[in-house]
């Protein structure tokens, strides 16, 4: 790649490159032509903050004016850019850092997934360089094209000076020991996969191109993101045409306050309690353990254990997050809708279309997340609508389509296909919409649906199955889904789909509180719903 990158600049020719996992929603033409024309090179970084990145002049008060986790790039901060070289970043504490509040914190990062070479004397030299260096003989077998690329540009990188064409703006920095003019790109025109897919739940909000960075489930987990975002064209013909579907409305967040950042202080707490007083708002609500209101939690400092990982355990990181009991409270009542909800899908023979659900503590491979369930200087608004991965392992779930030991399977769509603008007129305006009543149904009404809260397989293949005006809609929307159904009549369906379910997508978890996910105590599991009756005792629920 570097190699194709000299042969055009050693032409004369501008270069731009975007890595196989960008999406590109707009031209950047007019953007490189104006703002980046006075750079050498302009490139994408892992900034998780749109405001941090623009922080040119240290003006907002939110950011150390030393340097932030990610978006340490702007002329006199000192450390905060971080090396992404494809696996978890390698992290090492500047030694040039002044400050260092947290341990995690590293040197530098650009990441190459958008990369703008201007054909100059200081570009093409950088490029000979970056050239050289991976050709090199070398035991470093880490060494790729962007690693290299981060070593040689932070040379001398800190403190970060603004490069003479922005000395008003700070738009372009010095780089590679002061030889180079480098334009980190601005975090909301070039978004990273945080910034787009869990900050802006998949919205545009003006950004250029979309790099699917911060996705856990290789290949089939970014491929879901962009789906789930609208930005997969290579759908079969017929896949926003044809077929017949069902989806549901998620339990909400409950109203009132919601969960704070982190628990009470805890003398503060012991001194309430001794005054008989009530907590604070957000110290403790529906997701608060039994008997939270009169407990006080000291909050764990992060520290290395034993084995050297850093973190807290996950029995520590629940107790003082508000935030992750909450988040895991609704992530239990979101399985508990997905059996149901799911499960109807089964029986009515329909595609399933997951619903998108908001959650309430954001997750990362590294405890840098807690206890405030925020990624350090993120933009994070509470509670995001988040990725389906966030509650289930999307990338386990291929082949629940194809089904178990012969029988049939169900296959499933992204929580935006109903609203995606190449769907049919058909799958738009052909709707039934089903309630579930604890007392008697009404009568029926035109696209309305009503089934005893508790319905039995039974029930709902009577009210919506084969033969009935619901059969024919193109879509079938449950008003809700938790707890809705009674169970199976039919014993070896219920047990089935239960199995199925099982296999393939009701079990998820949260992670993590310390590093290497892999240990124990790193991972918060979700509860698996229970299981519905079966036989006689779904058939006695019915005739109670």
């Amino acid at each position: 790649k570097v190699a194709a990158f000299l042969s055009l600049l050693r032409r004369g020719r501008p270069v731009l490159c975007s890595d196989v996992d960008t999406v590109w929603l707009a031209d950047p033409e007019p953007f490189l032509r104006s703002r980046a024309a006075a750079a050498d090179i302009a490139v994408t970084s892992d900034c998780l903050s749109r405001e941090a990145d623009a922080n040119k002049r240290g003006d907002s008060r939110r950011f150390d004016p030393k340097g932030v986790w990610f978006c340490g790039h702007n002329p006199q901060n000192l450390y905060g850019v971080t090396f992404n070289t494809g696996h978890p970043p390698t992290r090492l504490v500047s030694r040039t850092a002044s400050h260092s509040p947290s341990p995690l914190l590293t040197t530098a990062t650009h990441y190459s997934g958008v990369l703008f070479l201007n054909p100059n004397p200081r570009t093409l030299t950088l490029a000979e360089r970056w050239h050289a260096k991976l050709v090199a003989p070398t035991d470093d077998w880490h060494l790729e094209d962007q690693r290299a690329f981060n070593i040689l540009v932070t040379e001398a990188f800190y403190p970060v000076v603004a490069a003479p064409p922005a000395a008003e703006t700070g738009e372009i920095v010095l780089a590679a020991n002061r030889s180079l003019w480098l334009m980190p790109l601005p975090a909301g025109l070039f978004c990273g996969g945080h910034t787009f897919f869990v900050q802006q739940s998949g919205e545009r909000r003006g950004c250029l191109n979309v790099h699917i960075t911060f996705t856990e489930g290789g290949v089939h987990g970014k491929l879901w993101r962009l789906r789930e975002a609208g930005l997969w064209g290579l759908e079969p013909e017929q896949y926003y045409d044809e077929g017949r579907y069902l989806s549901f409305r998620p339990p909400p967040v409950p109203a009132g306050p919601l969960p704070a950042a982190r628990v009470e202080p805890y003398d503060e707490c012991v001194a309430r309690v001794a005054r008989g007083e009530a907590p604070p708002a957000g110290a403790v609500g529906w997701w608060s353990p039994p008997g939270s209101e009169s407990r006080c939690v000291k909050e764990v400092r992060q520290y290395d254990d034993k084995e050297g990982l850093h973190g807290v355990t996950i029995q520590e990181g629940i107790a003082q997050s508000p935030r992750l009991q909450a988040h895991l409270r609704m992530a239990d009542r979101y399985l508990v809708a997905l059996r149901d909800g799911m499960a109807a899908a089964w029986l009515l023979n329909r595609t399933f279309v997951f619903p998108q659900f908001a959650c309430l503590c954001d997750r990362s491979e590294w405890p840098d997340v807690m206890p405030t369930c925020r990624l350090e200087n993120s933009d994070l608004e509470f509670p995001f609508r988040c990725p389906l991965n966030f509650l289930l392992n999307v990338h386990f779930m291929q082949g629940i389509e194809n089904g178990l030991q012969g029988r049939r399977g169900l296959p499933y769509r992204e929580h935006s296909f109903l609203t995606h603008p190449w769907l049919s007129r058909r799958l738009r305006e052909s709707r039934t919409e089903v309630r579930f009543r604890s007392d008697a149904p009404s009568a029926a009404a035109p696209g309305l649906v009503e089934l005893p809260r508790g319905a039995t397989d039974a029930e709902v293949l009577a009210a919506l199955g084969p033969g009935t005006v619901a059969a024919g809609s193109a879509v079938i929307m449950l008003s809700e889904a938790e707890d809705v159904l009674g169970g199976f009549e039919d014993a070896a369906t219920g047990a089935y789909v239960r199995s199925l379910l099982d296999q393939k997508v009701l079990y998820g978890s949260w992670c993590c509180s310390r590093t290497n996910f892999h240990r124990p105590g790193a991972t918060a599991f979700y509860t698996k719903p229970a299981e519905l009756p079966l036989g006689v005792r779904a058939t006695a629920v019915r005739e109670a």
